[in-house]
């Protein structure tokens, strides 16, 4: 069942459409009817993982897969700090299906193996719920590298740094 919100503007109209099974994320269809040019994208305010997949926000890519993605966290806890992600939104782990649950560890093993180019110890983890320290309600793995006398722990985060974005970026893709 769906609701229908119409919003007309000069060249676009907007239409929303609420999924009763999904409330928290409404799909947006923008059609531009000069060029007649449809455009999927997620609201938002709804998953900004999701917005990264679709690439209606930005993300510095550093793996991707048609089952999964992997990019630098904005708010690392060191340089190279990499979200692995699946493409299909998952809330829960065990939820996942179990194609989609393989293709994310394989590109876990993937993504390691670039990480080694900067540094050979780091931690793989998840957090799976708002008291486990779960931000984003989308799964995805951390790979945080590790360096000497580093002392970051996941309560001292910056925020990620063009620079040190695109040099990461660089190294990591070479392979």
């Amino acid at each position: 069942m769906f609701s229908f919100i119409y919003f007309l503007s000069f060249k676009y109209i907007l239409i929303r459409l609420f999924w009763c099974s999904i409330p928290n994320n409404p799909i947006i269809i923008w059609a531009n009817f000069n060029n007649y040019e449809i455009y999927n994208v997620v609201m938002s305010n709804s998953c900004v993982f999701c917005d990264i997949i679709k690439k209606t926000a930005e993300g510095y890519i550093v793996y991707e897969s048609d089952r999964v993605i992997a990019f630098l966290d904005k708010y690392p806890i060191t340089k190279g700090h990499i979200l692995v992600v699946p493409v299909k939104h998952y809330e829960r782990f065990i939820e996942m299906e179990q194609v989609d649950r393989y293709a994310l560890i394989d590109s876990i093993t993937i993504i390691t193996k670039k990480v080694e180019k900067l540094t050979d110890n780091y931690n793989i983890g998840m957090n799976q719920g708002e008291y486990a320290g779960q931000i984003i309600s989308h799964i995805h793995f951390h790979i945080i590298p590790r360096y000497p006398n580093d002392e970051r722990s996941f309560n001292h985060r910056t925020i990620l740094k063009d620079s040190i974005a695109m040099d990461v970026v660089n190294i990591l893709t070479k392979m």
